[in-house]
């Protein structure tokens, strides 16, 4: 039985001013006989019982910080902004023009206000590549399985099976002109396979590949060489991925079809195969590189803070939105240089902290008040992080112009002579740069608003000039002066804003986008192939107190036979679409329940379309891999002691024969229905009465098959007998055929065949003639 919240808030202000006004006469000993609010006395009382109630109200609150505090002891937490990803293809189609995209390249939606600006994460050497017919942005591929062309199946979007019978496939991309060895190409391999995260995407982890996969190029003469060097994003095409090669020096093009187009032919060839199902080819596409929505840039920034709590940096238009994930930055103090991390609440914080919290909606950076979080304390120091251009600075203290005369009389003698001594190639050494910032920091002391030789200056340094009496020495003014005075020598600004842009839903833009460079780096237009997916918008607290109130009895740990499938069926990275637990099982004693050990049975996702391009597997089984990383997820949750066994499926293979009686016109088309139909009601993964799989180890029961097989002819024939058989024709029990079947505890049947008599009916007897 659950408990009632209490209520702290039930008292209102007349009931608290009732109350007061009440105790008057016993506590003034009937002194106090005017109760009425025109006395200023009832007045304070009604005052009190005013501030009483807003007490009240705040004691029935459950403030931001202690739901933060829950959710971390619950490990967990409100998510912060994440960043869509995108795939980026740069066709090439012109022959002039950037031909390489570097790492970090900033690219553009076009048309886009505010800009949507994504950033590269990997280098892409732009193949130019000849344009699809047709006046399309796709590139003329070439897709040969088993020597069937299929690069027109993979232009209109119907995917391509792939290893179904084994064989190799061909992979034909044109260029309008020879690549030269040692460049790097990109090839985008989409894959049909639901369940498995793509390598960009969020939970995308790396399992040892269900297959070797190899990739070979054309060589001298045509000869096929294996490429040396291959990045497989794919994980041997586990998930949609991207592969990296390098064109090596004997690489070779085909007979050229025309003067603008070479045909240039890379191989892939399944060396050991382990595949639940085969692969199914989505798309193919070249000269591609993963984009999120995210770009990192450092601003310096001038702050007038006093030492006081509650202060803030807002940010420029051009530095939103922040992201909590890789923004930090430095703040110049007393002692020097400092380094501030964010964090979600500054309640958790003490005094000495070094923090301050992201407002994403409002733009600002938001520091502590000196109980909870730190207050920042400015300094004027000179630090060798202010020395933007050393070489520049000690250029202009050599010449002999006015300023420079007058700092000169301020050096410390030691550093004069090396500042003097100086040349270029020895102003970044560090007696040089020891000197330059002795010098700058002497210059602090000195009461340089006076000088003459200070004439371009910034609106902050004219103000604090005009209200800084003569004479009287200010640090912070004698730094903006210099900062003016050698604006390319000297960096401005105590803080050192270290920002990561981007992230929220305004990344998930739809596919097909036209994209142009954003930044200073060259790089040619791009079109994105894949949708822009997982930005999302800070969470709420409330929506996370709800997410994780609802989270409580999520399976976290291996105890009952239900969290043991719970956790394999969730394995990240693999597709297991379903699991049993058998508890005391173990291989090596088959006929004793053995205490402490745990046998896990674990079946593959595998595609059940209705017209699917590669056949369906009746009996899917996992690959190495798969297994590996499903015994690593139970490792992790188990209870100390258990063992913990991950085993494919048992499959009993199981023939079925079938008696109909009937006149029908189409036998074959009567076979065929009955085959499909027991088929997929003896299936693994969709079988069973409830279409979610067959139980495991549920028995045969011939009354229940002979339905089905009804079900599925209708009145074209009449259902007599269904045998249950082992595949040498043998039934599984000897001499009989109307009893239920054991396939074993732990097993699911294996149809091998359905094997289909047809007889017509008997004549009717008796009656008239």
């Amino acid at each position: 039985m659950s408990l009632m919240s209490p209520t702290l808030d039930d008292l209102t202000w007349a009931d608290l001013s009732t109350a007061s006004r009440r105790r008057i006469p016993a506590a003034s000993h009937g002194r106090w006989t005017l109760h009425a609010p025109v006395d200023p006395g009832v007045t304070l009382l009604e005052l009190h019982a005013w501030l009483l109630e807003q007490r009240l109200y705040w004691m029935d609150q459950v403030p931001d910080t202690m739901v933060r505090g829950a959710l971390a002891l619950l490990g967990d937490t409100a998510s912060d902004a994440t960043s869509a990803a995108t795939v980026l293809h740069f066709p090439a189609d012109e022959p002039a023009g950037a031909t390489e995209a570097q790492a970090g390249t900033l690219m553009q939606v076009q048309d886009s206000d505010p800009p949507l600006i994504f950033t590269t994460e990997i280098p892409t050497r732009v193949f130019p590549l000849v344009a699809a017919a047709g006046g399309t942005l796709r590139p003329r591929i070439g897709l040969r399985v088993g020597g069937v062309e299929h690069g027109p199946d993979l232009l209109s979007g119907n995917p391509v099976c792939l290893f179904e019978h084994g064989g190799e496939v061909a992979i034909t991309l044109w260029l309008r002109s020879p690549m030269p060895a040692g460049q790097g190409g990109t090839l985008l391999v989409l894959l049909d396979q639901p369940g498995v995260p793509a390598a960009w995407e969020a939970g995308a982890v790396d399992i040892a590949p269900p297959a070797r996969i190899s990739w070979w190029y054309a060589g001298p003469g045509g000869a096929r060489r294996p490429f040396a060097d291959v990045q497989d994003g794919t994980g041997g095409l586990r998930r949609s991925g991207i592969v990296r090669f390098t064109l090596p020096p004997d690489w070779e093009a085909g007979p050229a079809e025309s003067a603008n187009s070479l045909p240039f032919t890379l191989w892939l060839r399944a060396e050991t195969m382990g595949f639940s199902a085969p692969p199914r080819l989505a798309g193919l596409w070249p000269n591609v590189a993963v984009a999120r929505h995210r770009r990192d840039i450092v601003v310096r920034r001038e702050l007038d803070w006093l030492k006081l709590p509650g202060n803030t940096i807002a940010l420029a238009p051009d530095e939103l939105p922040p992201l909590v994930d890789g923004t930090r930055l430095r703040l110049k103090e007393t002692q020097g240089w400092r380094w501030w991390q964010p964090t979600a609440d500054l309640a958790v914080h003490g005094p000495r902290d070094r923090v301050f919290v992201i407002d994403r909606d409002l733009g600002e950076l938001r520091f502590g008040n000196g109980e909870t979080g730190r207050v920042p304390s400015l300094g004027d120091r000179f630090t060798v992080r202010d020395l933007a251009d050393p070489v520049r600075l000690v250029t202009a203290w050599q010449s002999a112009d006015a300023l420079s005369l007058a700092l000169r009389t301020h050096f410390p003698p030691e550093a004069a002579s090396r500042i003097a001594a100086a040349t270029a190639a020895t102003a970044l050494s560090r007696p040089v740069l020891r000197a330059l910032l002795e010098s700058l920091r002497s210059l602090l002391a000195r009461p340089l608003q006076d000088e003459p030789a200070f004439v371009t200056l910034r609106e902050a340094t004219r103000v604090l000039k005009a209200s800084t009496p003569s004479k009287v020495v200010r640090p912070r003014l004698n730094r903006l002066l210099l900062e003016d005075a050698y604006p390319e020598a000297l960096a401005r600004g105590q803080a050192e804003l270290h920002l990561a842009l981007g992230g929220g839903r305004a990344g998930n833009v739809g596919a097909w986008r036209r994209w142009e460079p954003a930044g200073t780096q060259p790089a040619p237009d791009a079109i994105n192939v894949i949708a822009g997916q997982g930005g999302a918008d800070p969470e709420a607290l409330a929506a996370a107190r709800e997410r994780s109130a609802g989270e409580l009895r999520r399976v976290e740990r291996a105890v009952l036979a239900g969290d043991f499938e719970v956790l394999a069926r969730s394995t990240r990275g693999v597709a297991i679409a379903r699991a049993r637990a058998a508890v005391g099982v173990h291989s090596d004693f088959p006929c004793l329940p053995v205490p402490g050990v745990v046998t896990v049975f674990v079946v593959p996702a595998a595609p059940r379309d209705e017209d699917p391009p590669c056949g369906i597997v009746p009996a899917p089984w996992p690959d190495e891999g798969a297994l590996a990383a499903v015994a690593a997820r139970l490792d992790a949750a188990r209870l100390l002691g258990t063992e913990v066994i991950v085993r494919p499926p048992i499959y009993q293979p199981v023939v079925l024969t079938v008696s109909v009686q009937g006149s029908s016109a189409a036998p074959d088309a009567l076979r065929a229905a009955i085959e499909t139909r027991l088929g997929r009601f003896l299936d693994p993964l969709i079988g069973g009465e409830e279409g979610d799989g067959w139980p495991f180890g549920e028995k045969l029961r011939p009354s229940v098959l002979l339905r089905q097989a009804q079900d599925a002819i209708g009145d074209a024939g009449e259902v007599v007998q269904v045998t249950i058989s082992l595949p040498d024709g043998k039934p599984l029990v000897a001499g009989e055929s109307c009893h239920e079947v054991e396939i074993g505890a732990h097993a699911l049947p294996g149809l091998r065949n359905v094997a289909t008599t047809i007889t017509a009916p008997p004549l009717p007897t008796g009656g008239l003639t």
